[in-house]
């Protein structure tokens, strides 16, 4: 059974559950400009580390994770909130991220000015959202 997962709303922090069979994960920085051909290039165990702001407008296309057990995550102010923000435009009806792999982690992330869905989550095992 596929389960999906929407969320909409001003701020959002995600959290999924991760599991890694992969000895040598690696951590990668990626800027908005990158961020889609680093998540489609990562292996599972690996850090996708994004570190710019990006600002989708109404033509932007989504960032969609569709790999297992990677980690996307924002820069942190030396504790756990959120640095790093993926902000819709106004008048933007988009969704910033889907996530189409199984066993990611989203972390240190704000989504913002996202009307209608931030995060859709879509895959075979349940998202746990915390």
């Amino acid at each position: 059974m596929r389960h999906i997962r929407a969320i909409a709303g001003a701020t959002v922090a995600l959290g999924v559950a991760a599991f890694s069979s992969r000895a040598h994960a690696a951590t990668f920085s990626a800027t908005c400009a990158d961020l889609q051909a680093t998540l489609d290039n990562a292996d599972a165990g690996d850090v996708v580390v994004l570190t710019t702001d990006c600002h989708l407008g109404p033509s932007s296309p989504s960032f969609v994770l569709q790999r297992d057990s990677v980690t996307l995550e924002g820069l942190a102010d030396g504790g756990t909130e959120p640095q790093t923000s993926i902000t819709a435009d106004a008048g933007a009806n988009i969704i910033g991220l889907q996530i189409k792999g199984n066993y990611n982690q989203v972390r240190r992330l704000r989504f913002t000015g996202f009307g209608r869905t931030a995060i859709r989550i879509e895959g075979s095992d349940p998202a746990n959202i915390g």
